[in-house]
């Protein structure tokens, strides 16, 4: 069921970006990527999952937040360390060191050539699960 809402996402997200009568056309650099991750395990580094955040364009306004397209990163890095790549299935995850505080530390990502980070005070929590906005960043 996961997977199919995954790909119904990803076809909606494609045929909307082909169709320029569609209202929620934009570009995804206006809005950053989106990092979310578990609480993980006492001595155990979380797996951390990047996903692109597409934008709804409205009125000729782009609201960002529209949906959330997983995404494969060319490098992934917590304060200049570079983490380790896994996959299960479809999923492509990023494992942090045991000691990665996203409260403190910068989480950076570069997809297509650009470089998204985190700002720590935007760390949400909702239960066990985190979720941190990636913005871009100057090159």
């Amino acid at each position: 069921m996961k997977r199919r809402f995954r790909v119904a996402l990803l076809l909606f997200a494609v045929a909307g970006s082909a169709c320029s009568y569609l209202p929620f056309q934009g570009n995804p650099q206006d809005c950053g990527y989106f990092a979310s991750f578990d609480l993980p395990k006492e001595g155990e580094g979380a797996w951390i999952s990047i996903s692109l955040v597409v934008a709804e364009r409205v009125n000729g306004e782009i609201n960002c937040g529209f949906g959330h397209v997983p995404t494969r990163a060319e490098r992934v890095s917590v304060n200049g360390t570079e983490l380790r790549i896994i996959t299960i299935g479809e999923d492509v995850l990023y494992v942090a060191p045991a000691d990665f505080d996203p409260n403190t530390q910068e989480l950076k990502v570069e997809i297509d050539g650009w470089t998204y980070t985190s700002v720590p005070r935007e760390l949400r929590r909702e239960g066990k699960r985190f979720s941190l906005p990636l913005h871009r960043s100057q090159n």
